[in-house]
């Protein structure tokens, strides 16, 4: 009933015609969306030069704001981020550092005298 809707396969013989008509449609499909794409996006930023050249400070202040907002992602991808398995490595400021760490190799740091302890008072006294 259905049978004149079915594509119905080459013959061995027309394949490779057959092939190479659909890739040459392929390629000019896409060369056509290309060149539209870039119609496009000519159009676009030729405006977007023209807001820029009006109003430089409210797109630089519009890009500091989307840095800052891509570092803030980053940063919580960054915290949150784990490895397989391992824990979250969280960096620490440069004042939290024990004080060994902060030593150069160079420089031994130096020994403190150890204090002795006191001696209990005892419960008969």
């Amino acid at each position: 009933m259905f049978n004149h809707l079915r594509n119905r396969l080459p013959e061995a013989g027309q394949v490779g015609e057959v092939a190479a008509d659909r890739m040459m449609k392929a390629a000019d499909s896409t060369a056509k969306s290309a060149k539209e794409f870039a119609g496009h996006l000519e159009e676009w930023t030729k405006e977007g030069v023209g807001s820029v050249k009006t109003h430089p400070i409210t797109w630089g202040a519009a890009s500091l704001g989307i840095g800052a907002l891509m570092g803030g992602i980053y940063a919580l991808w960054r915290q949150t981020a784990k490895p397989d398995g391992q824990a979250s490595h969280r960096t620490m400021a440069a004042r939290a550092r024990p004080k060994a760490a902060r030593h150069s190799a160079t420089s031994a740091p130096k020994k403190k005298a150890r204090k002795a302890r006191r001696a209990r008072p005892t419960a008969n006294a």
